[in-house]
């Protein structure tokens, strides 16, 4: 705590200095330029595809995940940004080499829910000097999503469902970000019981996902994986799911159910339809 307070002394919503920022965070990079710091930004990691423009600054030699300290150096940032995924130490040897170097760090945590996604879009505007635009967004975030959730007629509480993160079956628990946006709607994540090292993201069997039989699967590998409901119903008894029995199988860009920022609506919007869909039809 000490730690980031100290990365985070001296900001104001006063523009001083014209701000050189390097993102190491995909999530980040999208949030930089939704509140209108993208100006500032020098460089973003090779991860950073969004918005599109976003890619001009992308460099695939600034790695999140190991990151190196030179590379970094060359942009001359005043602000970087890490995720907390970053580096074996979680970023602690890379944030010592650039406060050694004078520069302003922000490890940038992922959220264990709603509010802390709000509560990330909101810091990084009041880092950049953005602190009106953050806050106009992550209001407006607020307000649709909580419309969207109350809006979803709630559905049966035995309502499983099944967040494929990639097609060798990796998932995301109730206990994850992703995993608390689905909460928001009451409906059961199959994945809990098989956290076994509690890394909030297990490997799945098939097996175990047949056997639990999912109401809903949600598909987050269709870019990554050209994952899509006829790919399902081709896999070796996937076709005893309820799920796919039903055509329940929902795909959901990569990216969106894995990041906290503005397109966090898109992954509400797309539980609540299929929610609604699925009352509609009983």
């Amino acid at each position: 705590m000490l730690l980031l307070a100290g990365l985070l002394t001296g900001c104001d919503d006063k523009p001083s200095e014209h701000m050189r920022i390097v993102s190491l965070s995909p999530t980040a990079t999208e949030i930089l330029y939704a509140v209108g710091a993208d100006d500032d930004v020098v460089a973003v990691d090779g991860l950073s595809d969004y918005p599109p423009q976003a890619r001009q600054k992308s460099v695939d030699k600034i790695h999140a995940i190991n990151p190196d300290i030179g590379e970094i150096m060359r942009y001359k940032p005043s602000l970087v940004i890490l995720a907390d995924y970053t580096g074996s130490d979680g970023g602690k040897g890379i944030i010592s080499e650039l406060r050694d170097r004078k520069v302003k760090v922000y490890l940038e945590r992922t959220p264990s829910d709603l509010t802390g996604a709000y509560t990330s879009i909101e810091k990084i505007g009041e880092l950049t000097h953005h602190t009106t635009q953050a806050n106009d967004i992550a209001d407006h975030m607020r307000k649709k999503i909580g419309n969207l959730v109350r809006s979803t007629p709630s559905p049966p509480r035995d309502t499983r469902y099944y967040h494929e993160i990639d097609n060798s079956y990796y998932s995301a628990t109730s206990h994850t970000f992703i995993g608390s946006v689905y909460a928001e709607f009451g409906i059961q994540d199959i994945a809990d019981p098989y956290d076994v090292e509690g890394s909030g993201y297990p490997k799945l069997t098939p097996r175990q996902i047949i056997s639990a039989d999912p109401d809903l699967i949600f598909l987050a590998d269709t870019r990554c994986c050209g994952q899509n409901l006829k790919t399902v119903r081709e896999r070796s008894g996937w076709k005893a799911i309820k799920a796919v029995r039903s055509g329940k199988v929902i795909e959901i860009d990569d990216d969106v159910s894995s990041r906290w920022g503005p397109r966090l609506v898109d992954f509400v919007e797309a539980i609540s339809k299929t929610l609604k869909k699925g009352q509609r039809t009983r």
